[in-house]
């Protein structure tokens, strides 16, 4: 559907006399378009097949196996931008004020950690995962495959979850260029 969507617009603008851009940094003075994933998952162990990622025990946390996902994709995120923001202008998105993240964490809350874990606004229960280094540049489906392999690898693996950004004080940085 993004692909779709892209050429449809693509499309649209030409038959007007214009030109759609994609470009992920198109002005220095603005935050840029990004193309934010969104990942969740259902327990297939289940019976019910619910969502993976709410900690059943405590509200607002992430369960074992949803935090073992996002450790895999945090282990493997430097590597990953290689993919999910794969131009020199990507990398124009990348750093503080950005809302992209500009280092390897993660919160609930805070709109600068690279991967953000929703919570419904009603029970306050973790939903999904959102990786904001991902943007229009990007192949969508190398992308995908490659974000999904860093976080089965971290289930594979039963990867602890790190602190999150409130936690922690150190996180390492992420690249700022190519």
């Amino acid at each position: 559907q993004v692909i779709l969507a892209r050429e449809t617009i693509r499309s649209v603008a030409k038959t007007h006399g214009l030109r759609s851009l994609f470009l992920p940094k198109p002005s220095v003075t603005q935050a840029g378009n990004g193309l934010h994933l969104h990942f969740s998952f259902r327990d297939l162990d289940d019976n019910n097949r619910q969502n993976a990622f709410p900690d059943a025990d405590e509200l607002g946390k992430v369960s074992r196996k949803g935090g073992a996902f996002i450790e895999g994709i945090l282990e493997h995120l430097p590597s990953l931008l290689a993919l999910t923001i794969p131009s020199v202008n990507s990398f124009r998105r990348v750093g503080k004020g950005c809302w992209t993240g500009h280092n390897v964490s993660w919160n609930t809350e805070d709109k600068e950690a690279a991967l953000r874990v929703c919570l419904d606004t009603e029970t306050r229960e973790a939903t999904n995962v959102e990786l904001k280094l991902s943007d229009p540049a990007a192949n969508i489906y190398l992308e995908l495959a490659a974000v999904l392999s860093a976080g089965l690898n971290g289930i594979v693996n039963s990867l602890k979850l790190r602190p999150s950004s409130d936690e922690a004080e150190n996180h390492t940085p992420l690249p700022t260029s190519f």
